[in-house]
C-alpha cells in the first residue's frame, strides 16, 4: 500500500467533450506544444498596459525635459554667469593694481 495523498488521473487521461474540442483546436503545425487548456476568470489587459506605458514614458520623459531646462538655464547658467562676472572684476582689479605700481 502507498502512502500519501490519493492520485488523481492526469489531465491527459481524461475526456470530456470539452477538452477534446478545445484539442481538435490545436494547430496540426505544433504537435510538441503544449497549450494551456484552463481559461480565465478576467480577460488580460495588454492594449490598456501598452498605451499607458506610452502614455507614462511620455510625460515622464516631456516632464524631464522641462525641468531639466528650467534648472539649466533658471538656475545654472544665472548663477555661472554671477561667478565668471565676479572673478573677471577681480581679475581686473588685480591687474588695475599691478599696473598702478
Amino acid at each position: 500500500m502507498a502512502l500519501g495523498p490519493p492520485s488523481r488521473p492526469s489531465s491527459t487521461t481524461l475526456t470530456s467533450p470539452q477538452t477534446t474540442a478545445r484539442k481538435a483546436q490545436l494547430p496540426l503545425s505544433s504537435p510538441h506544444r503544449k497549450r494551456n487548456l484552463n481559461t480565465m476568470a478576467i480577460k488580460p489587459i495588454t492594449g490598456i498596459l501598452r498605451r499607458r506605458l506610452v502614455l507614462d514614458l511620455t510625460i515622464g520623459l516631456g516632464a524631464g525635459v522641462a525641468m531639466a531646462n528650467w534648472f539649466w538655464y533658471g538656475f545654472h547658467m544665472p548663477r555661472t554667469n554671477l561667478r565668471d562676472a565676479y572673478y573677471n572684476k577681480l581679475e581686473e582689479k588685480r591687474v588695475a593694481e599691478k599696473t598702478a605700481e
